[in-house]
């Protein structure tokens, strides 16, 4: 089980719903891998649950631990999800998803090579979104880093979608501007 959540804004000082729409119940594996939903300080695991993976946490994952774990879950068990935002995540400077981008791309890339070996995971068609998914971090991240002109190119070959958009505007900022948002 699961919940939305509130995220706090501790520079804005605002609150907002993390996710407005219908969250996913049941079997929602390929949903996860297309939109991962789940909030840290919302879910709630049965025992017998997580005593049927081969293991709990994957040592590698310092940041991508909590999603690997409920992906895996979601593999093999229903999900029920509260609607309503129990649980506050405090967004801020010194998030360690936020700080740490690159080791982000890392492990997803790990985990990405793993999951597309597995015949759980390879015939889900939301494994596919994964590859977009680092390619976006990817270019988000040599935005804030390079700026325009090295990445121009790359925005380009980026397929249309609402991240494309994003990816655009990214390059029309300035770098700065870009540093200061860091929660892409």
């Amino acid at each position: 089980m699961y919940g939305n959540e509130w995220c706090l804004f501790e520079k804005k000082n605002k609150k907002e719903i993390y996710k407005k729409k219908v969250l996913p119940t049941g079997l929602i594996l390929d949903e996860l891998l297309h939109d991962y939903v789940i909030g840290s300080p919302t879910y709630v695991i049965r025992k017998k649950s997580l005593d049927s993976l081969e293991y709990h946490f994957n040592k590698h994952f310092h940041i991508i631990g909590d999603f690997d774990l409920n992906i895996r879950l979601a593999a093999k068990w229903k999900f029920n999800c509260v609607q309503d935002p129990v649980a506050i995540a405090r967004i801020h400077g010194q998030n360690e998803s936020l700080l740490n981008k690159n080791k982000e791309i890392d492990e997803l890339k790990i985990w990405y090579d793993e999951m597309k070996i597995n015949p759980i995971f390879s015939s889900k068609s939301g494994l596919n979104q994964i590859p977009l998914k680092i390619l976006y971090l990817e270019t988000m991240q040599a935005i804030s880093v390079d700026g325009f002109k090295k990445n121009f190119i790359k925005v380009l070959k980026y397929p249309f979608c609402f991240n494309k958009i994003k990816l655009i505007i990214a390059l029309l900022l300035p770098k700065f501007v870009i540093k200061k948002i860091k929660n892409y």
